[in-house]
Order: structure tokens, then sequence, then C-alpha cells
């Protein structure tokens, strides 16, 4: 097996994956709000999806990953793993996209955390980690969690939004349990972020139908739009990976869960999403509290 290892030097040596993780908090909890407005009731989702992409491959590969520090081992087996990577998140992000222009921001924000529950089963069964009495009552409290900030007088209804959410998160934790291997032993955060990003964007391309005519009529609709979430997205997954190269996972995605509680907030506050408020607030205080058990005991 042929490798190559390249590494240029980076200028954030100094932060903390502390730091690295609070930013990545607010970072895509602004995501979460602005693509919601952009989304909501207008606009082809799905082409949304392949744009936001590619508009995140060019700021992380053409600016974050020069500025940042370049590693990258390029054997068969990262290329192997980074394209298996991709082909997951390019269906996770147009599922997941779509569904944040039927449902609320809120919503998909507290459901989007049963993902933990998917890495962590694939920890346990594929990687062979260890289960314990924490990642039992952290499964429990996500779900139940989950069901109280989806609960409505009918019940839970299994809306398109809904379940899109749903499929979304358990195809792209697939996508996350190798994006930490990769970038722990192969490739820089922008990088292997940029590329998996750029991979996605040219699937879409292939797979979705008359994909020329829905892009120039979305690019024509939201303009700046795009690019603007796109920075957003693509900085947060450069912090998060950042701060999983130098920290813990079980340290760095405990405190990455209270952008559900700040997106929550954020939605109240600007996007008037104000029925079952105190509901929604203790439905995403569960999902948190579910997240860090799982993850500290």
């Amino acid at each position: 097996m042929v490798s190559t290892p390249v590494e240029i030097p980076s200028d954030f040596e100094f932060m903390s994956w502390f730091t690295f993780t609070l930013l990545a908090v607010v970072v895509f909890s602004a995501y979460s709000i602005f693509i919601r407005i952009f989304l909501a009731d207008r606009g082809d989702a799905q082409t949304f999806a392949l744009l936001l992409n590619a508009s995140m491959a060019v700021f992380l590969l053409g600016v974050l990953a020069p500025l940042t520090g370049l590693r990258a081992d390029l054997s068969v087996g990262t290329v192997v793993w980074v394209g298996i990577a991709s082909c997951f998140y390019a269906l996770a992000s147009t599922l997941i996209t779509w569904a944040r222009q039927l449902e609320e921001a809120s919503k998909v924000s507290v459901t989007r955390q049963t993902g933990a529950i998917w890495v962590f089963a694939g920890g346990i069964f594929v990687l062979d980690e260890r289960l314990t009495i924490g990642k039992i009552i952290g499964t429990t409290l996500v779900v139940l969690g989950t069901i109280l900030a989806t609960w409505d007088q009918e019940g839970i209804r299994p809306s398109k939004g809904l379940m899109m959410i749903l499929a979304g998160v358990f195809i792209g934790s697939a996508s996350s349990l190798i994006g930490k291997t990769v970038v722990e032993t192969s490739l820089s955060p922008a990088l292997y972020a940029g590329s998996r990003a750029l991979i996605a964007a040219m699937l879409l391309t292939i797979f979705l139908p008359d994909v020329r005519t829905r892009a120039r009529q979305e690019i024509s609709l939201q303009q700046l739009r795009i690019p603007a979430v796109g920075l957003l997205l693509g900085l947060n997954f450069f912090l998060l990976y950042k701060a999983l190269e130098i920290g813990d996972a079980s340290s760095v995605r405990p405190v990455f869960g209270s952008a559900t509680i700040l997106t929550v907030a954020a939605a109240i506050l600007f996007l008037g999403e104000r029925d079952r408020i105190l509901q929604k607030i203790i439905g995403a205080a569960f999902v948190v509290a579910g997240v860090v058990l799982f993850r500290m005991i």
C-alpha cells in the first residue's frame, strides 16, 4: 500500500478543543436558523443541498484548508473510506435539508440528536466499545426528549419531514463514524470535510433529474443565500472536526450537544416558533442531558 503523507503547519494550535467546540455550537445554531428562513415555503430543497455542498467545498478546500494546515495520508484505504462517507453524506444532507424546509428549526434540532444513539450503537456493535449504564440511561433520555419536543395534541405524527430527519440522521451517523477515524489518522479536518462535500455535490449532480435547469432556477431565487449558509456549515464542520482531532469525542460531543438548546431558543425568539414552548425547552434539555450522560459515564 502506497502512502503519501503531506503536512503543512497550522496557525490554530493555541486553541483548545473546548474553544473550537463552543464556536461550532454558535455557528451551527446560526446555520440552523438561516437555512430555515431561506427554505421555508419556497425553493427546491434537493437542489439547494447540491449547491450548499458545492459552496461549502469551495470554502473549505479553497480557503480554510490552506489557511489552517494540510495533513494528508493518501492511502488507498483513505480514499475508499472518504468515498463511502461521501455517498452516505450526499444522501443524508439531501434528506435533512429537505426536512428543514418542511419542519420547524427547533423540531429538527432536537430530532437530529437521535444520531448520537446510532453513533454509539455503531461503536458498541462495530467498534466493540463498552456498553455502560450511562449510555443506556442517556439513550432513554434522548428518546424521551425527542418524543416530548415533537408531541402535539394528536400525538406524534409521522410527517414526511420528521421521517426525513430520522432517516438522514441514521445515514449521516455512518458518515460521522468514518469521519472521526479519517480525521484522527489520515486527513486534516478542513481537507476531509471539503473533500466529502465536493464528492457529495458531484454525486447529486449525477443523480438529480433535470439538474441544470433546477440549479439555474434555485440560484436565481436564492442568490447569495446559498454561499452564506455554505460558509456557515463549512465553518461548523471544520470547527467540530478540529475539536475532535485534538480532543476526546466523549468530551467534545456533550458540549456540541448544547447547540440544541441554543437553536431551540433562537427559533423561539427569531422564527416565532412559540407553540408548546415549555414542552420544546424541556424536551431539548432531556436530549442534551442524555447526550452528556452516555458520553460522560
